[in-house]
């Protein structure tokens, strides 16, 4: 039977030519996670490793404000990285777990942007500890979440449970894989448990579940995904 990892992998490489032919609601909705996430803009210096980097947005957006030169980026699926525009030399196909393996480099800052959904919940608690290997002393730590809370998270995984069998699996309603969803007490708790300790945490803007319009509500309950930055202990 394939493991998480590899379904996760084979779903990004189906969608990976038209990952960024996204509704205008979607794209928008990304558009406004990657400005969350660089409202403070890493140092000209910074390394910077970018977890599921897939086909490059965060590293568009650094080489654009010229922060793209100590950047790395990782992986689960090939073809989402040839639909990037990273550099070869700075893009590793696999998994963190295996990027561990090989490397020995702590990173000032650490992005993992949509990551998390796509972890086991078993994975989880391992993710955190391999964050504080990573992460230089005084590094950064920015990672989004889906909100467990959201009515969007909710309708989606009552869609997914009941006919999402029948939907076609290159569709995220038609996954053959569970995701992951969390609450930002949970993400505090666990967090800490690997000393790594919460600086601040953002919500994305709420808006109608599955459609994506946004709505002007401030209710956690309409904001599907949120970030925390996270520090770890010196």
């Amino acid at each position: 039977m394939a493991s998480q990892q590899q379904k996760v992998a084979a779903f990004f490489d189906r969608i990976a030519r038209r990952y960024r032919q996204r509704n205008n609601a979607t794209t928008q909705y990304f558009s406004k996670r990657l400005q969350l996430a660089l409202q403070q803009l890493p140092h000209p210096n910074d390394s910077i490793l970018d977890i599921g980097c897939g086909t490059g947005l965060l590293y568009d957006a650094l080489r654009q404000n010229s922060l793209a030169s100590h950047y790395t980026g990782i992986d689960l699926s090939q073809r989402m990285l040839d639909h990037s525009q990273i550099p070869e030399q700075q893009a590793y196909h696999g998994s963190l777990r295996s990027f561990l393996d090989r490397n020995t480099q702590q990173f000032d800052v650490i992005y993992a942007l949509g990551f998390t959904t796509y972890l086991s919940k078993s994975d989880i608690a391992q993710f955190y500890q391999d964050l504080q290997s990573l992460a230089a002393p005084n590094g950064r730590i920015i990672i989004s979440y889906t909100n467990r809370d959201s009515l969007d998270f909710r309708l989606r995984e009552l869609i997914h449970g009941t006919i999402g069998r029948w939907l076609p699996g290159d569709r995220s309603l038609g996954r053959n894989f569970p995701i992951f969803a969390s609450d930002l007490a949970t993400v505090t708790q666990r967090a800490k448990q690997a000393d790594l300790y919460l600086t601040s945490a953002k919500w994305l803007p709420a808006q109608l579940p599955i459609l994506g319009w946004p709505l002007p509500f401030t209710s956690v309950i309409w904001r599907p995904d949120f970030l925390v930055e996270l520090a770890p202990k010196n």
